[in-house]
This record gives structure tokens, C-alpha cells and sequence, in this order.
């Protein structure tokens, strides 16, 4: 592999490109929710993708 690039899941920008929507929420509420897992970055060096529960991820790679 020479390149390894990761994308949104449609594969039509960069994920370091993609900015995330802040939605408004009153004052008082609180997301009691918490935090998704979610795998790690990729390291390059060793090109390993860890994968969290539920998710998916999209990458590009050029060999």
C-alpha cells in the first residue's frame, strides 16, 4: 500500500475536510447520553484500522 487516505462514507471528501454540524440546545439540557465508541485514528506507520462497535469507515488506497 502507498497511500491510504480516510474519506466521508460517501468517499467525496477528505475526513480531515469534514466539519460536524453544532446543533443548539436550551441552556438547561443536558445530553445524558453517553459518548459512542468509536475506533482509534489510523496509524500510519503500521496502516492498522480499528473499528468500533456499529461503525463504519470509508478509506481510499493507492498499492
Amino acid at each position: 500500500i502507498k497511500t491510504l487516505k480516510e474519506t466521508s462514507l460517501s468517499a467525496n471528501q477528505d475526513k480531515s475536510e469534514m466539519t460536524r454540524k453544532a446543533w443548539k440546545v436550551d441552556k438547561g439540557e443536558t445530553n445524558s447520553e453517553p459518548a459512542p465508541i468509536r475506533g482509534r485514528p489510523v496509524d500510519f506507520s503500521s496502516l492498522i484500522v480499528e473499528l468500533g462497535p456499529m461503525e463504519i469507515r470509508t478509506f481510499i488506497i493507492t498499492y
